[in-house]
């Protein structure tokens, strides 16, 4: 027989408490703070204990009470459990140091903690984002790519790992002006892991360095990388890396705008109008077929092509143009 892991009652249970859970944030701060301390008490579970202890914490920070809020933080913490609200506490201890305490060093020793010790839980994204916004808005860029690319080495967590590469070759690139090596950094995003969205965001800014330099087939190669990672299952539906439009649409503009393969540029607009029809620059692929054919130089394909766009996206910004050049043909 296969015991199953909740009644009926429990399950019950579960959903009154998450109810009053969910109700504590309309009361005032000490109501809130004596039910989130009984909730954290009558809990169906050690993990919905401490999510209840994690926004007592909370509480405490929102309504300034800070030594209140470090204490209860710090409590979460000492627990040393491996979840969440671990996570969150340490990267929340961070945040104290900075914004409060006014104390740079100690921030940046936490936020370093919580990116080094606490992935994958939420905690450790939200600490590098808050480090890239403290560090580089003091002027320490150099430094922080630096501190990022140490403890990417590091790290065991290899999602958190090219997370980690990816920021750092952004610091490069945009910040600090170093595109070379904003280009190794990407590369050991891809090395530490090859199918994460880190790494086809990394990819992706491969392209656009490559384009920027004019080194066509290297852009176009980065992009096609991530244009290809789509893919449709009966059981999970479509999959789309969040670059796969923007790369093929680059990749079109690469051959259509620079190399002037009107039909390498053709089979990439194509295949995204096929692949993203509702995406924001569809009806841009579309009409940059348009003007495929006017360059071409066949009227009647042009005048084709012009109106089936009229026909297609009526609502499109571009329409006006195709129905004028539809009438500059007649």
């Amino acid at each position: 027989m296969i015991a199953c892991s909740s009644g009926p009652e429990e399950r019950a249970d579960s959903y009154e408490w998450m109810d009053d859970f969910v109700e504590v944030h309309r009361l005032d701060y000490e109501e809130a703070d004596q039910r989130l301390k009984e909730l954290a008490q009558t809990a169906p579970s050690e993990a919905r204990a401490r999510e209840a202890q994690f926004e007592r914490a909370r509480l405490a920070l929102r309504a300034d009470h800070i030594e209140t809020a470090r204490s209860r933080f710090e409590a979460i913490w000492e627990e040393r459990t491996d979840d969440a609200p671990a996570s969150r506490a340490l990267y929340e201890l961070g945040r104290i140091a900075a914004e409060h305490d006014g104390d740079e060093a100690e921030a940046r020793r936490l936020l370093h903690k919580t990116i080094a010790e606490t992935p994958p839980w939420v905690g450790a994204e939200f600490a590098l984002q808050f480090l890239i916004r403290q560090e580089v808005g003091a002027g320490r860029a150099a430094q922080l790519a630096d501190d990022l690319g140490a403890m990417a080495a590091e790290l065991e967590d290899d999602r958190m790992a090219a997370q980690l590469y990816l920021e750092r070759g952004l610091l490069l690139d945009e910040e600090l002006g170093q595109p070379n090596e904003a280009l190794k950094s990407y590369r050991s995003a891809f090395g530490r892991c090859k199918e994460c969205s880190a790494t086809d965001e990394a990819i992706f800014q491969m392209g656009k360095i490559y384009t920027r330099h004019q080194s066509w087939q290297a852009a176009i190669d980065s992009f096609a990388i991530i244009a290809r990672r789509t893919s449709r299952s009966f059981f999970v539906g479509t999959y789309n890396s969040h670059r796969a439009a923007d790369a093929r649409y680059e990749a079109g503009m690469v051959e259509f705008l620079f190399r002037q393969d009107y039909d390498a540029a053709a089979r990439h607009f194509k295949k995204y109008v096929k692949t993203f029809p509702n995406h924001r620059e569809t009806d841009d692929a579309a009409w940059h077929l348009v003007q495929i054919e006017r360059l071409r130089g066949s009227d009647r394909s042009y005048r084709r092509a012009l109106e089936r766009f009229v026909e297609d996206y009526p609502y499109s910004s571009l329409v006006d143009d195709a129905r004028q050049q539809l009438a500059d043909l007649s």
